[in-house]
């Protein structure tokens, strides 16, 4: 099923100067989300590149997972979970990252994922369980009506991947643009591997540059 893991790398080259930065905050033990607000003060060019080649691998991501399900002959994989199956395995993380600081995100993020779960954004690049459950509650305390929502969601054996929307209004400097009282509205894909009926890995990127370009846009217009 190989056409199905092509589009990956161009998935995790999108985001991977701003999650190695992230990824360095992370792992040390924050006490509240003054690190992370710091990762996301990044250059603006760098995020518009980044967002840019995110954009295109949500598009190649869909094509390619379409391309591996026919190429793949019946047999070669394990039966694939259903949409309903795999939704019950992903709510837990998204409902973290609703709201996150209202959650108690380490026992939602443990429902959903294995102990030993990495959430990558490039081969390498990867958080811990319980180093995400710090990046989410940071997140949400720069936009507390922080909310991630699941659009679609595809199978492939113990494969899951998910279209998700994040809308919000941030309070606080996000990638270096300074709250206007605006919202935004982007896509993210994630792109999961379970393991006895709990995530074990993901892929993901999120589309930040048209999320900012639309804070950005309400300080030029006034």
């Amino acid at each position: 099923m190989r056409a199905y893991y092509l589009p990956v790398t161009s998935i995790l080259i999108s985001n991977s100067i701003l999650y190695r930065s992230m990824k360095s905050k992370a792992t040390e033990e924050p006490a509240d989300g003054n690190q992370f607000i710091d990762v996301l003060n990044s250059d603006w060019n760098t995020l518009y590149i980044a967002g840019s080649l995110a954009l295109f691998a949500s598009f190649a991501l869909s094509a390619a997972l379409v391309s591996g399900n026919a190429q793949t002959a019946q047999g070669d994989i394990a039966p694939s979970l259903t949409v309903e199956q795999a939704r019950a395995i992903v709510a837990p993380l998204y409902e973290a990252l609703n709201e996150p600081t209202k959650k108690d995100v380490p026992a939602l993020l443990a429902k959903a994922a294995n102990p030993d779960y990495r959430s990558c954004s490039t081969g390498s690049d990867c958080l811990s369980r319980d180093q995400l459950a710090r990046v989410f509650t940071a997140l949400g305390k720069i936009i507390p009506d922080l909310h991630w929502t699941i659009e679609d969601i595809w199978t492939s054996g113990n494969r899951i991947v998910v279209r998700g929307e994040a809308t919000g209004t941030p309070t606080g400097e996000l990638f270096g643009v300074k709250p206007t009282g605006k919202s935004f509205k982007t896509i993210s894909i994630d792109m999961f591997t379970v393991r006895d009926g709990k995530l074990a890995t993901a892929y993901h990127v999120e589309n930040w540059m048209a999320a900012m370009d639309q804070i950005k846009i309400a300080v030029n217009s006034n």
